[in-house]
């Protein structure tokens, strides 16, 4: 497989579930749900550093997720 070079702008990019939780106005254990749920957008980059796993996101597609979010004074249906 050719070795293929993506460019990413830095400006558009936010790293850890923290931040990203803090870009949308939403708590770290609702990114988490999504995430689990297979609802939210897949990182743009998944980094290994020892143990842990640096996932980073671009705002293009958080962006572009914003409008699935629930307003917090609306609750999940419970159907």
């Amino acid at each position: 497989m050719p070795n293929v070079k993506i460019s990413i702008n830095q400006d558009d990019l936010i790293f850890g579930i923290i931040e990203v939780a803090k870009y949308l106005g939403i708590t770290k254990k609702t990114v988490h749900a999504m995430i689990n749920e297979g609802i939210f957008p897949p990182p743009a980059i998944l980094q290994n550093v020892g143990k842990r796993v640096i996932k980073v996101w671009k705002k293009s597609d958080l962006d572009e997720f914003r409008p699935n979010l629930r307003p917090a004074h609306r609750p999940k249906s419970v159907t």
